[in-house]
């Protein structure tokens, strides 16, 4: 299939899948949300996802057919046609590919896999497929099958930028932050201005103490997308970890007001006002940030402590069991919500509250 005819496939629609980084993950960090971005809302990174010197299947009947379903949104047809085509030509990767595309749009994740894993066997350099398949290994929380498969990628594609913030996407959330912070040096050494790899690189100078630098990053990201949610929440909780605590709840509040705020707002200035001794405003806030987002982790636990330290032991209790329940959550936090549990357990049977 020619650069042409993949322009025909809606470069949008790969710019998207290749780009996502799967939030689900969710890690916490101590004075707020933790986690990736999706990476698909800045200037687009794609390149054509195979490399130059491999031939490419033509665009010719049932594939041309789902080409023009795709531009017209029809999804299904699309579907239908990819599946007709891998029925004549069961080798074909590029249908393999573009079913995956189509699956992760539905969040059909273990159809998306299949389909990612057969585009790679059946081409081994096909790094669009390697680096969705290494994407969905971090969403698995597989973060060394996902480290390899996107270092073939890289092998295949070494200048690519979005493969390289992939992998350094993996290398955090391996603990290997200094491989995360040389990835992400560079791979905005191709996209200088791309807003969530500036977000994605702050994130780890945070896990080194490195907040001032993170907070340039962070500034220059929202002069880029100043809509950026997530990213002004890390600012907050920079300026948080940094004890910068008038300066943190003036940004919050402001953010507040200037953006459709998500609970990853009220998370970080609940937690700052709780660290300025405004219990009852910092609840409020956490409490706003639980019911915009009831699986959010962070505000979860928050919100658990908080109840906790004020001998609110039922409520306490509840909080922990749903943040246990969560399919991303910390090891420690985990660890530390079974101990109050348990302690928390303790005090009921002896009478307490």
């Amino acid at each position: 299939m020619s650069g042409e005819h993949r322009g025909q496939m809606k470069r949008a629609k790969i710019s998207q899948s290749l780009l996502i980084v799967v939030t689900v993950l969710g890690l916490l960090w101590a004075c707020g949300p933790k986690r990736m971005a999706l990476f698909d809302q800045d200037v687009e990174l794609a390149a054509a996802p195979l490399s130059k010197n491999i031939d490419r299947e033509p665009l010719t009947g049932h594939l041309a057919d789902a080409c023009s379903a795709i531009e017209r949104g029809d999804q299904l047809g699309a579907r239908s046609h990819l599946q007709a085509h891998l029925r004549r030509q069961p080798r074909s990767a590029m249908a393999h590919y573009e079913l995956a595309l189509l699956a992760i749009d539905s969040k059909r994740w273990a159809d998306a896999r299949w389909h990612l894993q057969s585009a790679s066997k059946l081409q081994a350099r096909f790094y669009g497929a390697m680096s969705n398949l290494g994407v969905l290994f971090l969403q698995t929380r597989e973060e060394i099958a996902a480290i390899k498969t996107l270092q073939s990628a890289l092998a295949v594609a070494p200048n690519n930028a979005l493969i390289v913030n992939n992998l350094a996407n993996a290398w955090l959330l391996r603990g290997r932050i200094n491989d995360a912070v040389t990835s992400y040096r560079r791979a905005r050494t191709q996209s200088p201005d791309h807003a969530t790899m500036l977000y994605n690189h702050a994130l780890a100078l945070l896990e080194v103490h490195e907040g001032p630098q993170a907070l340039q990053l962070l500034e220059q990201a929202l002069s880029v997308r100043p809509g950026f949610a997530l990213a002004r929440a890390l600012r907050v909780a920079a300026l948080h970890e940094m004890g910068r605590f008038a300066k943190a709840e003036q940004a919050a509040r402001r953010d507040l007001e200037l953006i459709k705020a998500t609970s990853d707002n009220h998370v970080v200035l609940g937690r700052v006002l709780i660290a300025r001794g405004q219990i009852r405003q910092g609840v409020v806030e956490l409490e706003k940030a639980h019911q915009l987002a009831p699986t959010n982790g962070p505000a979860l636990f928050a919100l658990a402590e908080t109840y906790d330290a004020k001998h609110a032991n039922k409520r306490a209790a509840r909080l922990y069991r749903a943040y246990l329940k969560l399919q991303s959550r910390r090891f420690e936090q985990s660890r530390q919500a079974r101990r109050r549990l348990k302690r928390l357990g303790t005090i009921r049977k002896s009478g307490g509250t």
